[in-house]
């Protein structure tokens, strides 16, 4: 079973480039279309709401080459 293309999408023009081609590949193979986007708390062990706010910020991103490629 195929899972798709999938795209690591980081908001710098680099990934919107890299997302560019995962949408042309997606389209001419018929194949579902993946927006990844990893991060890591690199500060140890820290308050919950920084952690929070961070991770909210991640999410932005990955929404956001989501919309694009919509």
């Amino acid at each position: 079973e195929t899972l798709g293309v999938v795209v690591g999408y980081d908001g710098s023009d680099h990934a919107m480039q890299a997302l560019d081609w995962a949408m042309d590949e997606a389209e001419f193979r018929r194949l579902p279309l993946v927006v990844c986007h990893a991060w890591r708390w690199p500060y140890g062990d820290g308050d919950q709401a920084a952690r929070d706010s961070l991770r909210g910020a991640a999410e932005h991103v990955l929404w956001h080459g989501a919309d694009c490629a919509r």
